[in-house]
């Protein structure tokens, strides 16, 4: 069966069976009830990763004895064959598992007492993180990468993510003390630079643990757009549309819908035009469950979202409008329930939203239906209809 998954991995590049195979490994470990038969299964180095992951994701911690054994798988990686480094790439590829590396990677570049490349622990989430981001690749390939982390990574990009990291926790604390002024007067709203922004592009660790900033930022009380936004427009950039893929679309929404100042989320223009438009509209062919999150979307902020953006939003995302796709029959249920809960804002000639082209030229054609005064038209051509 964990054959199987591996196959099944390769042809679709699914994590959900990353997933699998964990459980069906961990599921192994917990019916040997023998101490024998369980020291078997610990001293099979993909059992043995599983192991210590699966405690860490209960502990929601990681331990120095559990560091020092994963230390220790790693410099006997040079030694298995190809199909045992491509079974510990798909454990550490799990959603779960890139998750918890990821927030803890996270509250680590947040404790500034450190460089981060001189905690031995933050090094090794770095390197698991990095071998599930190559799962696919090691599975799909005869090969492994030439080198999974490149020092570049500890020393250009971040450095450069820790100090925007830095600057919102010193506003934070301004804030705390009411002096958000003296936040204006030392201008702790650095925009992202060059490296950066290639790393985002090129590096899928470097891609996960933005979105994971991101999405940690989202349900805060006290929430400043303006230091949310400069980390959100590069979402739509990350390598492989990352953001826009399943599960992290599903973290994304999650977190909106979720957060303490959700009203304000969804009625600001530019972070609407991100999230509507650049990363779920223009890229409903790549998953097949985006629509699922616009129609959420929708059906839970529709008395705070604007009536123009509703109406747009469930016209694109309308079973007539997104073509065939695998699971329409399930997905025109889940659409006409949907519809049944509110009542949309009434097409007139004149109200109606811009296509998603128009969106992606800036905010300000969406910051214009914002306004129930000022018209908007909508010019649905067979380019908007999305095929699966």
């Amino acid at each position: 069966m964990l054959s199987g998954d591996a196959t099944a991995y390769r042809l679709t590049a699914d994590p959900l069976y990353c997933s699998l195979k964990l459980e069906v490994i961990m599921a192994a470990h917990e019916c040997t009830t023998e101490h024998s038969g369980r020291d078997a299964c610990l001293s099979d180095p993909c059992h043995s990763l599983a192991w210590v992951l699966d405690i860490c994701l209960r502990d929601k911690h990681i331990e120095p004895a559990q560091i020092a054994r994963i230390k220790n798988l790693f410099e006997s990686m040079k030694r298995m064959s190809h199909e045992k480094v491509g079974d510990l790439a798909m454990v550490t590829a799990d959603p779960h598992v890139v998750h918890f590396l990821c927030t803890m990677a996270i509250k680590l570049l947040r404790d500034h007492r450190h460089i981060p490349r001189e905690q031995g622990g933050f090094v090794l989430i770095i390197r698991l993180l990095t071998l599930g981001s190559y799962a696919h690749h090691i599975v799909s390939c005869d090969s492994l990468p030439p080198q999974m982390v490149e020092v570049i990574f500890f020393t250009k990009f971040l450095p450069a993510f820790g100090c925007l990291i830095a600057e919102d926790v010193m506003r934070l604390e301004l804030a705390k003390h009411e002096k958000l002024e003296t936040a204006e007067a030392m201008d702790l709203y650095s925009e992202p630079n060059d490296a950066i922004t290639v790393f985002l592009k090129s590096d899928m660790a470097a891609a996960l643990l933005w979105i994971h900033y991101v999405a940690d930022l989202m349900p805060r009380r006290g929430l400043e757009l303006r230091g949310l936004l400069r980390f959100m427009r590069l979402l739509p950039i990350l390598k492989e549309q990352t953001a826009c893929r399943s599960p992290w679309s599903h973290l994304f929404m999650h977190r909106i819908l979720t957060a303490c100042q959700v009203e304000t989320l969804v009625n600001d223009p530019e972070l609407i035009a991100i999230v509507i438009d650049q990363m779920f509209l223009a890229h409903l062919k790549i998953d097949l469950y985006l629509k699922y999150q616009l129609l959420r979307l929708v059906n839970q902020t529709h008395r705070s979202l604007h009536p123009n953006i509703s109406q747009a939003i469930m016209e694109h995302i309308a079973p007539g409008s997104i073509g065939d796709c695998a699971d329409i029959d399930r997905y025109t249920f889940e659409y006409d329930r949907a519809t049944e809960k509110f009542t949309l804002h009434p097409k007139t000639e004149e109200v109606v939203m811009p296509p998603p082209k128009l969106l992606t030229q800036g905010s300000r054609k969406l910051m214009t239906s914002m306004t129930p005064m000022t018209p908007m038209r909508v010019e649905m051509t067979p380019a908007h209809n999305f095929d699966y």
